[in-house]
């Protein structure tokens, strides 16, 4: 145990490692002077930051729409390695000079859990749109919001087909069309329950039927997110204990991320990769059960939740532990 003397400012040292990307000049006697409890709970609230905002300012790409970027691309392909590297510059600026420290771990957590590759096609152009509308809204909001804003934005359309799952449908002698499994597989196995929550194959397939006709308008000029209701399977469906009743249209889809959002195997599931980014690689069991009530008494109030965490005993006895490695980004 640390001596009396260095208690506090390795405490504060812990929490700025793993609430935030680690301490600037003055940061940890700032959290001692604050104390952690009312740190976290500004960090839970965050307010403007003017001084960011300025340092932002010389990356204007990062307000661009996806179809001005892809304006720009077209008339010059070489724009868009501007572009790119300006999201990538901006999130390195942010990581350092950010004062709300956790909403950007928690932007970078969730951008990770609802990956899209930026070297994926269209969403090369798409990607910066993707970050700052479909993710940094909603990382202490409620996930039922987020994971509707990260599957239905046009880059996770992409990125998982979804913009080719449509209804098969009969052309003359051809069958035109036909359901894409990707999103509808990443959905379960990865967004919401987990690969072990005991879905089938049969689950798959209806939920990639809820998901047909969601797509993007034009992936050359717009990149818009377009629902087509010719495209969209309308029939009944059945997706891991949830009945859609038939003629329910773009609806089909709120219905499903309302039963995956508030599902007991998403709340655990979500509460153990939170407990492993932010307290130990093989987390507690206890500390997970405890994160997924608190998920399902809230509504899946994300704040609650990391308010929790960043309450519970286990994060802290870390403190005095071997710490966790850092990745290259936080390192």
């Amino acid at each position: 145990m640390p001596a009396p003397e260095t208690l506090g400012p390795r405490v504060a040292l812990h929490l700025l490692n793993r609430a935030g990307y680690g301490p600037r000049p003055g940061d940890i006697d700032a959290v001692l002077q604050r104390g952690p409890t009312r740190w976290i709970e500004e960090q839970l609230d965050p307010g403007p930051d003017p001084e960011l905002d300025q340092r932002l300012a010389r990356y204007p790409t990062l307000s661009y729409t996806t179809a001005r970027v892809l304006a720009l691309f077209n008339a010059d392909p070489r724009s868009i390695g501007v572009v790119l590297d300006e999201l990538t510059s901006a999130k390195v600026v942010r990581a350092v000079h950010a004062k709300n420290q956790l909403e950007e771990v928690l932007v970078d957590f969730w951008f990770n859990h609802f990956n899209v590759f930026v070297n994926d096609g269209f969403d090369r152009y798409s990607i910066s749109s993707y970050e700052r509308d479909a993710i940094r809204p909603h990382v202490l909001g409620r996930f039922r919001d987020l994971l509707a804003a990260a599957s239905l934005h046009p880059a996770m359309l992409f990125y998982l087909d979804n913009y080719l799952n449509t209804v098969p449908r009969r052309v003359g002698n051809r069958v035109v069309g036909g359901i894409n499994e990707n999103q509808g597989r990443e959905l379960l196995e990865l967004h919401t329950v987990g690969v072990d929550a005991g879905y089938t194959q049969a689950d798959v397939v209806e939920a990639s039927r809820c998901l047909t006709g969601h797509g993007i308008d034009n992936v050359t000029t717009s990149g818009a997110y377009q629902y087509r209701a010719a495209n969209h399977d309308n029939e009944s469906k059945q997706v891991f204990g949830l009945s859609v009743p038939a003629g329910g249209g773009a609806g089909d889809a709120e219905r499903l991320f309302d039963h995956l959002a508030s599902h007991p195997a998403t709340a655990r599931h979500l509460s153990r990769r939170l407990c492993q980014r932010f307290v130990a690689d093989d987390p507690p069991a206890g500390l997970v059960e405890r994160l997924a009530g608190v998920y399902l008494a809230t509504g899946a109030d994300l704040r609650e939740v990391v308010k929790a965490l960043f309450g519970s005993a286990e994060l802290w006895a870390e403190a005095f532990g071997a710490g966790k490695p850092k990745t290259p980004l936080e390192y």
